[in-house]
């Protein structure tokens, strides 16, 4: 099964894909710069992605999000796909991306977004 939603990213901590065994809400978007990886001086940022995923099943669910965001054009500007590797039964999981290279001031840019939720929702 597949939910598909494009809202203002206003709207994003408000956003709730639900689905007959799977909630994923509590979204949240930042940019990192916080990470050794980075040199002290740098251009560019971890742009992070973190939701909810609340199980309401007896068994382990698998669901895969991506999320891609768009300026005010409606030229995309970054793509991220958070895909755990189970939810397990009748319990609420933090699904958070890796980190996604973006300059700076990405996040500020990023004024819709597209979500497209996949699997045993």
């Amino acid at each position: 099964m597949e939910n598909l939603i494009e809202v203002n990213i206003t709207d994003l901590d408000e956003i709730a894909i639900k689905g007959k065994n799977l909630v994923i809400n509590n979204l949240s978007l930042a940019e990192n710069d916080d990470r050794s990886e980075m040199p002290e001086d740098h251009a560019l940022v971890f742009l992070e992605l973190s939701c909810s995923a609340k199980n309401k099943s007896d068994r382990q669910r698998q669901v895969s999000l991506m999320v891609i965001g768009y300026d005010q054009n409606k030229k995309p500007l970054w793509a991220i796909h958070l895909s755990p590797l189970g939810l397990s039964p009748n319990r609420t999981e933090s699904m958070t991306s890796h980190g996604l290279i973006v300059p700076k001031g990405t996040k500020d840019r990023t004024a819709t977004l597209w979500l497209a939720a996949y699997g045993d929702l």
